[in-house]
């Protein structure tokens, strides 16, 4: 009974999420790596992403990624919360572990701008950015989109 009313939750929360983003909608904007430090902080953690890894990662997941530091541990979700990577012992994470989520689109993006062999996945003040050579990546969303 826990097992289906956990697949319930997961279930209604993509539908929620789904239906607040239009599937055109791009989330996410790259600012220089100055900016970025202007308007959101100094990084408190970063974990350390291979670009070439990343870029498959994102090939792995129509539309949106989403990505969490958890216990110091970088932590990657395909569109459906499934993880696609994780260099820690997460198979999966519960429903209500809030993650940010980005286009696939943009974060391609920004890896070719930034054009750096390794990208950096950074918690600042209560925001998840991406780095990637002089480029920064945020304004993700939540992803459950609401607190427990």
């Amino acid at each position: 009974m826990k097992n289906y009313r956990n697949n319930l939750f997961r279930i209604i929360l993509l539908v929620i999420i789904f239906s607040s983003l239009s599937m055109s909608q791009v989330i996410g904007k790259i600012y220089t790596k100055s900016t970025a430090n202007n308007l959101y902080g100094s990084i408190m953690t970063s974990v350390e992403i291979n670009t070439s890894l990343l870029q498959k990662l994102t090939s792995q997941t129509p539309n949106y990624i989403m990505f969490q530091i958890i216990q110091g541990k970088l932590v990657v979700l395909d569109n459906k919360r499934n993880v696609i990577y994780t260099n820690g012992n997460f198979s999966a994470v519960s429903a209500s572990t809030v993650f940010r989520i980005f286009s696939t689109s943009i974060v391609n993006e920004l890896l070719k701008e930034g054009n750096n062999s390794e990208a950096y996945i950074e918690i600042r003040n209560n925001v998840l950015t991406i780095t990637n050579g002089d480029e920064t990546l945020e304004e993700s969303e939540l992803c459950p989109p609401f607190y427990p």
